[in-house]
């Protein structure tokens, strides 16, 4: 199932290493598959660390020809996570084009259930927690409303809204607790 979040809409690759670093399966279309292979051929691309540049994978979605191989620790296998780099080889060396579309369209097009989703941006609710989905078009709107946090009861609409991020506005954190 595919979520894609509209809010995202203009996203485009910041090299911040979220994408490439995220353990997420990458799947690479089957034209770019061919480039990538016949670079890696030719000597003109190499992984990081040696890396197998993709990992054998069952169930691929279609126009799919492999996953991006990944390292121990969940990176790609063509990202770059020295501090003065930060670039995907793949990019660097053919442009924005060449990557996966689910690298140029992460965050947002995940392609997991809504629970993951919220996991991987860093939010972790209780399976007694209900989440509702709602699948929209990029003319449809919406808008999260975050839970008032317990102990609240006696704040005013300032004091509240300073317990309220950006992220719990998005659904991907909760509001933060009153100290």
């Amino acid at each position: 199932m595919v979520r894609c979040l509209s809010l995202h809409a203009h996203y485009r690759c910041r090299d911040s290493g979220a994408c490439c670093s995220s353990g997420w399966p990458i799947p690479i279309e089957i034209p770019l598959y061919e480039r990538l292979v016949d670079s890696l051929q030719h000597g003109a691309i190499t992984t990081v660390r040696s890396v197998a540049p993709f990992t054998p994978t069952r169930g691929l979605p279609e126009g799919a020809a492999a996953v991006l191989g990944q390292t121990a620790d969940g990176r790609c296998a063509f990202y770059e996570a020295d501090a003065a780099t930060h670039r995907c080889r793949i990019q660097r060396h053919s442009g924005h084009a060449a990557i996966p579309i689910a690298c140029q369209q992460f965050p947002r097009m995940c392609l997991i259930d809504p629970r993951g989703v919220l996991e991987e941006f860093g939010l972790t609710l209780p399976q007694t927690k209900k989440i509702r989905v709602w699948d929209s078009t990029a003319e449809l709107r919406y808008i999260v409303i975050p839970e008032r946090p317990e102990g609240t009861e006696g704040l005013d609409q300032e004091a509240l809204a300073d317990l309220v991020t950006r992220d719990a506005m998005i659904g991907t954190a909760l509001a933060r607790e009153p100290a």
